[in-house]
């Protein structure tokens, strides 16, 4: 996977291991991979949970991290789908959305402001799990359309199936060991 994985240099005993990769899956225009230039390999848990957090992992979940996500979903997801009729207004363009009684500037601030909750509570609690947000809206837009009524429902079934399918796949492949969630999601990606 890692086309040239340099070791740069040890830190105190055997602590931890900074490895500069040099293209996962392909290199942005300063020749970073897309984790981003220095990833930590540590047996130090401090450490260890920093790179986890970088690609995400369900495995440090907690009853309380549980509802406090399912707590913020259930909200954002109530909120997201009052909105997916303006939403399908709003496809048609700014000005015909208008026409049909949307307040457009509005909508959109607050299809914003909910996404960013429901990102930001999942996103502290789990990491960075790359391209299950693009990959299954898309997918369903090929399989069903782009009505956003039916769409944010599938999106959350067919994310969280893909979410526990992933997750599954990190703790078996290299058991007893477990892999983080993106980069498995990584893969699925990048084509």
């Amino acid at each position: 996977v890692v086309e040239g994985a340099q070791l740069s240099h040890q830190v105190g005993a055997g602590d931890r291991l900074l490895v500069h990769e040099r293209g996962v899956l392909g290199r942005d225009e300063q020749g970073r991979g897309p984790l981003g230039g220095e990833q930590c390999i540590a047996r130090d848990p401090q450490a260890r949970s920093i790179t986890f957090w970088n690609l995400g992992s369900v495995s440090g979940a907690s009853w309380q991290s549980v509802t406090i996500v399912g707590i913020s979903t259930i909200t954002g997801f109530i909120l997201a789908l009052r909105f997916a009729k303006p939403l399908n207004a709003l496809q048609l363009g700014d000005t015909e959305a208008g026409y049909l009684g949307v307040h457009t500037d509005r909508l959109k601030i607050l299809v914003i402001l909910v996404n960013t909750l429901l990102v930001s509570v999942a996103t502290s609690m789990v990491g960075i799990i790359a391209f299950v947000g693009l990959i299954v809206p898309h997918l369903l837009r090929l399989l069903k359309g782009s009505d956003n009524r039916y769409l944010l429902i599938g999106s959350a079934l067919l994310g969280a199936i893909v979410l526990i399918v992933t997750d599954m796949i990190c703790r078996v492949v290299i058991a007893p060991a477990e892999m983080p969630i993106g980069i498995v999601t990584a893969f699925i990606g990048a084509p």
